[in-house]
């Protein structure tokens, strides 16, 4: 018969266990720094990791309809994280703190694995497991994942719809001229 001394040594042995075997391989990830090389845009606020997040969230949260049309207007999407950067500019002090916690924390790999349940590097995370994320923070019961997920979303079509090839999608003619 197990002792429960016994049977308490085996659970913290297996539970110390698991936690080293993620923990090694989040380590063993390595994100694609490389499709950061040709944007030369100076950034105010987002770092390379940022950048990292949203280029691998931004095709999800368009969708295809959204990212072809894009593509179609031969319009990068790492124009999507210079107009990103610059609305976070524009954004209060305090707003602009939060979004600085939200990103380090989805950068942070513990983070990303333990809140966003997404186990591979951001660059090389399917649309499925990514798609899988941004639903279930968007239809969490905590209002901070519902913000946290507001808050990349609305960052996200910001961006895009920022963009003059954008506009013909939804019949949007521009501003008026003076």
């Amino acid at each position: 018969m197990v002792q429960r001394r016994e049977l308490l040594k085996w659970t913290l042995t297996s539970a110390s266990l698991l936690c080293g075997g993620v923990i090694v391989n989040q380590y063993w990830q390595s994100e694609d720094y490389e499709q950061l090389l040709e944007d030369e845009h100076s950034y105010g606020f987002l770092q390379q990791e940022d950048r990292i997040i949203l280029l691998a969230l931004a095709p999800v949260i368009l969708g295809p309809s959204l990212l072809q049309n894009w593509q179609q207007k031969r319009v990068p999407l790492s124009r999507m994280t210079k107009n990103v950067d610059l609305a976070i500019g524009f954004l209060p002090a305090r707003t602009q703190q939060e979004l600085r916690e939200l990103f380090d924390l989805l950068w942070n790999r513990l983070g990303k694995l333990l809140l966003a349940g997404v186990w591979a590097s951001w660059s090389s995370a399917s649309q499925n497991t990514l798609n899988d994320f941004l639903t279930g923070w968007r239809e969490s019961w905590l209002p901070l994942l519902n913000s946290g997920y507001l808050g990349i979303q609305q960052l996200v079509m910001a961006a895009y719809y920022s963009e003059k090839p954008s506009w013909e999608m939804c019949g949007y003619d521009g501003p008026w001229e003076l």
